[in-house]
Formats: structure tokens, sequence, C-alpha cells
């Protein structure tokens, strides 16, 4: 598995997530 893949895919997860967990804040 490529490392720079899998920090890539996890950030984008992240970003998800937070984007989510903002909007149901608000």
């Amino acid at each position: 598995m490529n490392r720079s893949r899998l920090i890539s895919c996890t950030a984008l997860v992240l970003a998800l997530i937070a984007q989510n967990s903002f909007a149901g804040g608000v």
C-alpha cells in the first residue's frame, strides 16, 4: 500500500467527518 495514498485518504475522511460534525453542530 502506498503511504502517500493512505495519508491522502485519511485526510479526506477526516475532512469529511469534520465537515459533517460542523454542519451537525450548527
